[in-house]
């Protein structure tokens, strides 16, 4: 099932297509999650990244992530774009539990396919629908404009894409709800608080 719907992504650079149907109530939060993935698009509709992520959070996926960031780091540093690509078809999920994923898989497929390449042509798609999906929901510039995440490392992959460099990182409880606040510098060296409601994993 899994490695079905990896190659069913990977064949559809910019819309996804799949005739599921209603998922069943019964069905395990991970099974949704992989089910999720392509039944956004079935009719010809685009991925809804905000379902994705939420699926994804309440899969077991979430539970057992692991950082594969080195891996990727020594595989580029090596020059063995082959194995930096084998490192993404066999942790696709990745895509919503370390969202920086993406702009490796950009990367990596540039590299091996050329500038046109339709596989890296698809992750900047996953790329910009993720960040979509955050930045639909406020702000992050204040408690009142907080963005929901599902993980705080969507708050510092946020922070990173405004250019912000985050050099501290506290945790504030209100009227029972959870953020954490990272604090950096942008650009132009002004600080800026970024503040992120993480009661969906606290």
């Amino acid at each position: 099932m899994k490695l079905y719907l990896f190659i069913l992504l990977l064949a559809a650079p910019l819309v996804l297509k799949a005739q599921l149907g209603v998922l069943p109530a019964d069905i395990s939060a991970e099974d949704r999650f992989y089910l999720t993935m392509v039944d956004e698009a079935a009719g010809g509709r685009t991925i809804d990244f905000t379902q994705l992520r939420l699926a994804y959070a309440a899969s077991s996926l979430a539970n057992n992530y692991i950082d594969v960031r080195p891996a990727f780091a020594g595989y580029i540093d090596s020059g063995d774009w082959n194995g930096a690509l084998q490192l993404i078809r066999d942790n696709f999920y990745l895509w919503f539990a370390l969202l920086d994923f993406a702009d490796y898989a950009v990367y990596i497929y540039s590299r091996l396919e050329g500038p046109t390449s339709s596989n890296a042509a698809f992750f900047n798609f996953v790329g910009q629908g993720l960040m979509r999906s955050l930045l639909s929901n406020g702000t992050a510039l204040s408690q009142a404009e907080a963005i929901t995440v599902i993980n705080i490392r969507e708050g510092y992959w946020v922070a990173n894409q405004l250019g912000i460099r985050v050099h501290s990182h506290r945790v504030l409880e209100n009227n029972g709800q959870t953020f954490d606040v990272l604090t950096g510098r942008n650009l132009a060296g002004d600080e800026i608080e970024l503040f992120f409601n993480t009661s969906l994993f606290r």
